[in-house]
């Protein structure tokens, strides 16, 4: 997933970071941060949650019958957060790139910033997301 290069690193550090809170290898030892650099983000294409990520806020407990109507069609985050199933099982697709999957009891589901994205929870589902904010980026 391509993201945004944020902010390079002294020149002694062989990464760069980015917007998403990941960092990506330094492959071009010029490379500078400017507004249109982006770069090919391998840890969001594998839905990890940054290091520098803390969880925020949670949702309270939904089930099937309660679900906000919104979360059952299209929309996005615009942070990391993981959908966490307490009982039963919840399925999540991202629409683009397409990808879904099944979490059940005791599971959770990573969601990727700024992917659009829906859930269909079971019937005897109950479950709940979790927000994650990133810290700002450091010269240390």
């Amino acid at each position: 997933m391509k993201r945004t290069l944020i902010r390079t690193q002294p020149e002694a550090r062989a990464w760069l970071q980015l917007e998403c809170g990941h960092h990506a290898p330094r492959t071009d030892p010029t490379a500078t941060a400017t507004a249109t650099a982006t770069v090919d983000c391998r840890d969001c294409d594998l839905r990890l949650i940054p290091t520098v990520a803390t969880p925020t806020r949670q949702t309270p407990i939904w089930t099937a019958g309660t679900v906000p109507a919104a979360l059952l069609s299209t929309h996005h985050t615009s942070v990391w957060a993981e959908l966490v199933v307490v009982s039963g099982s919840v399925t999540f697709f991202d629409e683009d790139p397409a990808w879904e999957a099944t979490a059940s009891a005791g599971e959770t589901t990573v969601i990727v910033p700024d992917r659009p994205h829906h859930i269909v929870p079971a019937d005897d589902a109950e479950f709940f997301v979790q927000f994650y904010n990133h810290a700002a980026p450091t010269d240390g």
